[in-house]
């Protein structure tokens, strides 16, 4: 048994209003990307890491990534047209489909040691867990411009990732998702609810931001600065 990682690095970030891919873009004067492989090759607990890649930087970015990082079994493989269909090419990427995998945004570097480790053991006994963070702001649900519903926010949460589960829970509602033609899928943790499976959660760190504007990019070097990121 192992405990692998998936990063998702194969989006087109096109909210970042850059030429350069947002999980490349530099922060800390390294690739974003870089910043959130760091927090997992320095995690006892993880044994090995798949990066998923936009098929047009795979070569160059892959020779990077293997040159950066040393220590810990590293393989990179091609993304696809949808994130669920990136996870299911990184979930046949793993060599080991005994154990646990996380599956984790790799614009997300600022996911904690802790929270990492507590993820792993819950994972192991429940077969699925999420990070997520209280609701803050009142939610409404809306039509058109009108709205038909405020909604409880003590009952929702706003999710982020690492999502852990047992290797071969997530591998077959992902096969059973593509048998049944199912392509709708945000996150993996919704594939697991539609089959029928229950999903524990944990609160995680505010700190467990997704870059995905320039804004958040300004949070993140703030976190830095004042040397809030967790090493």
């Amino acid at each position: 048994m192992s405990n692998s990682v998936i990063i998702t690095a194969g989006g087109r970030g096109t909210r970042m209003s850059s030429t350069e891919k947002k999980q490349f873009m530099k922060l800390n004067g390294r690739p974003l990307l870089f910043c959130t492989i760091d927090k997992f090759v320095k995690h006892d607990l993880i044994d090995e890491i798949i990066v998923v890649l936009p098929d047009s930087e795979l070569v160059s970015y892959k020779k990077q990534i293997l040159q950066e990082f040393s220590g810990k079994p590293i393989v990179c493989t091609a993304g696809a047209s949808s994130r669920q269909e990136s996870v299911y090419n990184g979930l046949n990427a793993i060599d080991d489909t005994d154990g646990i995998v996380l599956i984790h945004d790799g614009v997300r570097p600022f996911i904690e040691k802790e929270e990492i480790s507590l993820l792993i053991r819950t994972a192991e006994v429940t077969g699925g867990v999420i990070p997520a963070t209280r609701v803050k702001n009142t939610v409404k649900r809306v039509e058109g411009d009108i709205v038909t519903e405020t909604l409880d926010r003590d009952k929702l949460i706003q999710v982020h990732t690492p999502q852990v589960f047992s290797k071969e829970l997530i591998l077959k509602c992902h096969e059973a998702a593509r048998h049944d033609c199912i392509n709708r899928f945000t996150d993996d943790a919704s594939i697991l609810e539609y089959y029928g499976y229950k999903v524990k959660y944990i609160i995680c760190s505010d700190r467990n931001i997704k870059i995905t504007n320039p804004i958040d990019l300004l949070i993140a070097e703030y976190i830095l600065k004042e040397g809030q990121d967790d090493k």
